[in-house]
């Protein structure tokens, strides 16, 4: 079975994306759970294994004394133009060899629809024991402040109306950033928390524009600076939607330390793999 994903509110897919997996793993007492992304490799390369063929590799190798296997893949068009029309077709074959999988599930994760040629992915005429699909738009006007208020109350956040008004317009079209800060709010102690209390606490107002100098607070997260304030700039940057993998590039390309870089790639298979959030890692990453 395929599920396709897809839309630029990458935070509720995600989040879509682990809801799934639980559901899976309540279900299936034993469950193989891998993660690809096509981004990476997508080709044979000075003889290692391209993603796509570690993809096939692990839905064909039989599974001792496991129910169901799910793989998660992200970036599965990545560079399709410079595709042959053999690999196109090939990636083709093998998306619709997947679509009446029994034991195996393909969980995909895009921004946009599928290109032309893979509609199929999310046709309706597709049978749906076979196939689901979800667009995750970006929210707006009151379906964005009904997802606030959600998000708050299951973090045990009370707003005021302004405050959630407030929050919706200062993270619009940022998800990321927003519930990172709800989950800032959430230790504030108040029974309910107004707009001048989220102004005081929140370091999204205070830095503004932390997206501009994001580079500069990414290599604070490995200077000398206080612990909190490597705190401070890892929230600014989870508030402006920096993606984890960036931050993790730029420290791993920058630092002069073989231990740190070797810390950083023992980080990638616990994130791949579902075992630690990104977000788990970074902090890690500061506090140790």
């Amino acid at each position: 079975m395929i599920i396709y994903l897809y839309g630029a509110d990458s935070y509720r897919r995600q989040k879509n994306i682990k809801e799934l997996v639980n559901s899976y793993r309540e279900k299936y007492s034993m469950l193989d759970l891998g993660h690809f992304d096509l981004s990476e490799k997508n080709r044979e390369e000075s003889g290692h294994q391209s993603e796509f063929l570690k993809l096939r590799e692990f839905i064909s190798t039989p599974s001792l004394f496991r129910d169901k296997k799910i793989a998660i893949l992200e970036n599965a068009f990545f560079g399709l133009s410079a595709y042959s029309v053999a690999q196109r077709n090939e990636l083709k074959k093998f998306f619709e060899s997947q679509l009446s999988s029994q034991n195996f599930i393909l969980i995909i994760s895009e921004n946009n629809k599928p290109p032309v040629g893979f509609s199929f992915l999310i046709s309706e005429e597709t049978s749906p024991s076979e196939l689901k699909f979800q667009e995750f738009e970006k929210l707006e006007g009151s379906r964005l402040k009904h997802f606030i208020k959600k998000e708050a109350d299951e973090k045990g956040v009370n707003l005021f109306p302004k405050a959630i008004d407030f929050l919706a317009e200062s993270f619009n079209g940022d998800n990321w950033g927003l519930v990172n800060e709800l989950e800032t709010l959430s230790v504030v102690k108040a029974d309910i928390i107004d707009l001048a209390r989220i102004k005081e606490v929140s370091d999204y107002v205070l830095a503004p524009n932390a997206g501009q100098n994001a580079y500069y607070s990414i290599m604070n997260l490995i200077s000398n600076q206080s612990f909190s304030q490597k705190i401070r700039d890892l929230e600014i940057l989870f508030c402006h939607q920096e993606e984890p993998a960036k931050i993790f590039n730029i420290l791993a390309s920058q630092t002069q330390s073989i231990k740190l870089t070797q810390k950083i790639a023992d980080y990638d298979p616990l994130v791949k793999f579902g075992i630690l959030d990104s977000e788990e890692v970074l902090l890690d990453l500061v506090i140790n």
